[in-house]
């Protein structure tokens, strides 16, 4: 199904045979409902002050198109109804929490996490399936911060609820550093790679996210943040709004702008996103408008966990309109692009070496 079809659909501008293929195509699951529910949110909006508000996701659809792990007063969320999808398709050796210690600890996407989990220090089983922290008396805290990490390796997402109640998302090869209580003044964690983020209001407590060299600002909001290394970094505002900071340079976004930074520390430069694009993979899919076949490949491979040769040069920077579901297996994946993107392409392992056709 092609988004800009959903998109006619959910403003009202489709023919009656595109909303009876959008409904069918809805029908066959739940996932299919809510993201179009999510889309309804994103591109039916709400009009103020002359301004078109988006509103962003729940579910799966729902994201964590934007950060996570823990807490409501701790707990550890696997994927599922109430979070998003967590889409194991590579053979990744699983998400790893990091302890304070130095412990590692494995929370397979094959098994629930309350399989995983019961044998971690701290944490208890909760009704289906969830896990809690168990957080230590105040007055037995360490003086300085004590941080956890979890990393989410190539070909999956994990969601998680933090202490505050800020649910986190995390896209494949990314990982969060985050403390094992938030204390007074602020609440700050460290980002590396993407992350969806629904933060939770608190005046009292601004919540920081560092990513890269950029510091993003925020009382409570949802946004969206990618900070791979060596690449362009992006943050996109789904609601309320925040303020992104890198050096002396500082941006404050409104819903459905993205501010944006290019390696090598070039200057912040703001503008309007496509939200849906944006966030497709918290969705579940790849969304793929007017993008050079290099950043498409890129994308496939930190997904399914290969390795891409695509020609530098023309080839390369030659630009396509890509809509597939992230539960294609590869070689379905690669069909598709090499289709719409008239190419070959060869197998060597877990390497793909893109060629004219």
């Amino acid at each position: 199904m092609e988004i800009d079809t959903i998109k006619r659909v959910v403003r009202g501008r489709a023919s009656r045979e595109e909303r009876r293929e959008v409904e069918r195509w809805a029908a066959e699951s739940a996932d299919r409902q809510r993201f179009l529910r999510d889309a309804r949110r994103y591109y039916g909006g709400v009009a103020r002050g002359g301004r078109r508000l988006l509103y962003g996701l729940s579910g799966v659809a729902a994201v964590a198109a934007s950060v996570l792990l823990l807490w409501w007063v701790g707990f550890l969320l696997p994927a599922g109804e109430q979070t998003p999808k967590t889409i194991a398709l590579a053979e990744a050796d699983g998400v790893q929490l990091i302890l304070p210690d130095g412990s590692s600890h494995v929370l397979s996407g094959r098994d629930t996490i309350g399989e995983s989990m019961t044998s971690i220090p701290g944490f208890a089983r909760e009704e289906r399936g969830a896990i809690r922290q168990l957080h230590a008396a105040e007055d037995t805290l360490p003086a300085e911060l004590q941080y956890n990490r979890i990393v989410v390796p190539r070909g999956t997402t994990y969601s998680l609820v933090l202490e505050d109640g800020t649910r986190v998302v995390l896209n494949a090869e990314s990982s969060l550093r985050f403390p094992e209580r938030f204390t007074s003044g602020e609440r700050r964690v460290f980002l590396e790679g993407e992350a969806y983020l629904e933060v939770m209001r608190d005046e009292r407590r601004p919540f920081l996210v560092e990513a890269e060299r950029a510091v993003v600002r925020v009382l409570g909001t949802e946004f969206n943040v990618r900070a791979y290394p060596g690449e362009e970094s992006l943050t996109a505002l789904v609601s309320g709004s925040v303020e992104v900071t890198v050096g002396e340079d500082s941006l404050r976004l409104w819903p459905g702008e993205a501010c944006v930074e290019g390696p090598g520390g070039r200057p912040l430069v703001k503008r309007e996103v496509d939200l849906m694009e944006v966030l497709a993979w918290k969705n579940g899919e790849f969304v793929f408008k007017d993008m050079p076949l290099s950043v498409i490949m890129e994308e496939l491979a930190r997904w399914y966990d290969i390795e891409v040769e695509c020609p530098a040069g023309e080839l390369g920077e030659r630009c396509f309109h890509v809509y597939m579901d992230r539960s294609k297996t590869l070689e379905e994946a690669l069909s598709e692009i090499a289709r719409v993107a008239d190419i070959t392409y060869y197998r060597d392992g877990k390497k793909i070496i893109i060629r004219e056709k």
